[in-house]
């Protein structure tokens, strides 16, 4: 068979057209050929196929493109990936150590769009897509990059968004990975991204957030429409235990267990939830552990199977709107710090709103303007309400 799939670009060197052939066959390794594009041009096209990779793509490759911004990788599309007789752009690995498309740090403005990543047996290391170094540090010197339309599965993680100046990624999806579907720090532009059935192999959640290494952490950036769905670990995780990840800014978006969210995020400033529903958690729904304070704004939590709904053990957490539901234990459980719950529906829980001493000397809970149809809606047994 005669390759015939033309990999087409700017040749960096002349300034003059570039095109090569790939198979795209889904038989023959296609790596040699698209690498070597991704060396001369910088930014490719890629036709509708399925192309082989014995090794990872990297921008910029050691050979030197004659530039590192602007590089990338332009598909057909990356949303069709389970449809018979494939008619978008995938990347599809045979080895299974490594990442599958990386850019490094240092490269600029790049853009990853409309195809998809996948492997022919699941990784045991290894991310479908990489953007920035994978040792952040508070200074980043990757920025501007876009990413949109790109699915990621059978990596060992789906996508890493790296510590890097201010980025958008949209309309992804990481599925059947071995462990997070992404991982992120640094300050990206979050939209429309869903995580499903990730952390088959290690375990793992839809979103896993930490920071950058620096002692003071990172800001993150705005997220919007994150989906997460039956991740063997739950939905998000954001982990400033190492170092802190600040003022999360998250809205119109669902999760689900075990944990739906677990904010340990160590953040000096307010975290931000608005407009978002968490279900069927298997564990306590949403763990509230070390932000500053966190405030949820019609945010809905109903139907874990154990432990409660809400869990407070530290900031300030001010709950306005929505509501809390479901939960065999308690609705919301307040171990340290401060619950204020205002017009909020609190329904068929066994004990709607219940505060401890726990570790701390001071406890308080404020309850204003809230509906309850529970028996024993409210127990309390130190601190103010």
């Amino acid at each position: 068979m005669v390759a015939g799939r033309a990999i087409t670009g700017i040749n960096l060197s002349p300034g003059q057209p570039f095109s090569a052939n790939a198979f795209g066959d889904d038989s023959h390794d296609d790596w040699n050929t698209i690498q070597t594009a991704i060396n001369a041009c910088g930014l490719i096209n890629v036709p509708s196929g399925i192309y082989r990779l014995s090794q990872g793509l990297i921008f910029p490759n050691s050979g030197g493109i004659a530039t590192t911004d602007g590089v990338g990788i332009i598909g057909v599309g990356g949303g069709v990936h389970n449809q018979s007789g494939y008619a978008g752009t995938m990347f599809k690995a045979t080895f299974t150590t490594g990442d599958v498309i990386d850019v490094p740090d240092s490269v600029t403005h790049a853009t990853l769009r409309n195809f998809a990543v996948d492997r022919t047996s699941q990784a045991t290391s290894g991310y479908g897509v990489k953007c920035g170094g994978s040792t952040p540090s508070d200074s980043p010197t990757t920025d501007g990059c876009i990413i949109d339309d790109v699915w990621s599965q059978n990596s060992a993680i789906g996508f890493f968004l790296g510590c890097v100046g201010y980025n958008m990624i949209s309309n992804c999806r990481a599925q059947l990975n071995g462990g997070h579907g992404f991982e992120i720090c640094g300050q990206w532009q979050l939209s429309k991204l869903f995580a499903a059935i990730n952390g088959r192999a290690v375990g793992g959640y839809g979103f896993y957030v930490h920071g950058t290494t620096g002692a003071s952490g990172n800001s993150l950036g705005q997220y919007q429409g994150l989906s997460a769905f039956n991740n063997s670990s739950g939905g998000l995780w954001l982990d400033g235990s190492s170092s802190p990840v600040h003022n999360l800014r998250l809205s119109d978006s669902f999760f689900d267990g075990p944990v739906c969210i677990f904010d340990d995020s160590h953040s000096a400033g307010p975290n931000v939830y608005t407009n978002v529903f968490c279900e069927v958690g298997t564990n306590t729904m949403v763990w509230i552990l070390s932000p500053q304070s966190a405030t949820f704004s019609n945010v809905h939590l109903t139907g874990t199977s154990s432990g409660v709904s809400l869990y407070v053990g530290g900031p300030d957490v001010l709950f306005h709107g929505g509501s809390i539901s479901g939960s065999p234990s308690v609705g919301a459980y307040v171990d340290s710090g401060t619950l204020s719950l205002i017009g909020t529906r609190i329904s068929s829980n066994n004990i709607g709103v219940a505060n401890n001493l726990g570790l701390v000397n001071i406890v308080s809970c404020r309850f204003v303007g809230n509906t309850t149809n529970t028996s024993g809606a409210i127990n309390y047994s130190a601190g103010n309400y």
